[in-house]
């Protein structure tokens, strides 16, 4: 199961295509979930064995509060983060829309919980609410564990301004793995949460080399390349 912000809608994470070019012959099958509700006639690249789910967020606090285990997540992870969180004034500053983004995770919990195959790879594409969702099905022992990709918006608490990234203590202690795709974003991890140094590696993106993406006969020109949104 891989987890994406919109993949394979529209023009979003491009460069989760050659990742999936590469490993979907190792699966017999693949569950691509994501939360968007774009409308797109374009479509990125699906293996032949990949399958689209969307599971858009719930915000109903009757999912939560209808069974009274999933009321004690609730507020072990309010507490949780209330406790431990480096960020817990820019938490309790915005506590409404962090209180969302928590109900929004359980329900999807609770809506995963009837769709998985526990005898899976879990993977979150990013370090944010997915990966609140998969930590939440690992508190309640539902999988046995699952990774994240970390790349900068859901990476860098504070960059520039305050980031806050919500429920990241919670998320570390139940997750596996997290790869950066940079050495800085790892050396970032391991130095701001030294009790999880283990669980941060780097894994880099990337593409096919092309030997002629930059021409030589053009050497006296300003030559600007980026691999971001610029």
């Amino acid at each position: 199961y891989i987890f994406t912000s919109a993949y394979p809608k529209g023009a979003s994470e491009p460069f989760l295509s050659l990742e999936l070019h590469n490993i979907h012959h190792l699966w017999n099958k693949i569950y691509i979930v994501n939360n968007s509700n774009i409308s797109s006639n374009q479509k990125q690249y699906l293996p032949e064995n990949a399958i689209e789910i969307t599971l858009l967020p719930n915000l109903s606090k009757r999912k939560i509060f209808f069974k009274l285990k999933n009321l004690i997540i609730y507020l072990y992870i309010i507490i949780f983060e209330i406790l431990f969180s480096r960020q817990r004034i820019p938490f309790l500053k915005h506590f409404k829309k962090n209180n969302n983004i928590l109900i929004a995770s359980i329900n999807q919990s609770i809506e995963l919980q009837n769709i998985l195959d526990i005898n899976s790879v879990f993977y979150s594409y990013w370090f944010n609410e997915w990966n609140l969702v998969l930590s939440i099905l690992k508190y309640k022992k539902l999988i046995s564990h699952h990774v994240s990709r970390a790349h900068g918006f859901d990476l860098y608490e504070n960059n520039g301004k305050i980031n806050y990234l919500p429920f990241r203590k919670f998320c570390l202690k139940f997750s596996d793995k997290i790869f950066t795709v940079s050495q800085t974003g790892e050396l970032y991890l391991k130095k701001l949460y030294p009790k999880h140094f283990n669980k941060f590696e780097t894994s880099y993106l990337g593409t096919y080399f092309q030997e002629n993406f930059v021409n030589q006969n053009h050497s006296n020109s300003f030559i600007l390349v980026s691999c971001s949104n610029l």
